[in-house]
């Protein structure tokens, strides 16, 4: 880990969520995402204009994210109890279901 990793503060980007987790950093779109669970939505901040923004609603209660290694986010669902990836919008690359075997 560099050192530039290693320095920073705890900042606050928003209030209004319920439950708010999995934050990951887009690149692409030079934004942090996260969801609010309760309320079935994924937020997003841009801090070159300190603006957040509703990302997507509906979204099965998704939680953890990451980015996998074509870019893709990644994130837990909660209401199917599985995993799925999007990429440049919300259409599904794929999907895990909960019980898949492999």
């Amino acid at each position: 880990m560099g050192p530039e990793l290693m320095t920073g503060r705890v900042e606050r980007l928003f209030t209004g969520t319920v439950w708010a987790e999995g934050p990951v950093w887009v690149p692409s779109s030079q934004a942090v995402r996260w969801s609010d669970i309760p309320n079935d939505r994924i937020l997003e901040f841009y801090p070159a204009t300190g603006m957040t923004r509703e990302y997507a609603t509906g979204v099965e209660f998704t939680n953890g994210r990451t980015l996998d290694s074509m870019a893709a986010l990644c994130s837990a669902v909660t209401d199917s109890a599985g995993l799925s990836a999007t990429a440049k919008g919300l259409s599904p690359l794929w999907s895990i279901p909960s019980g898949a075997d492999g």
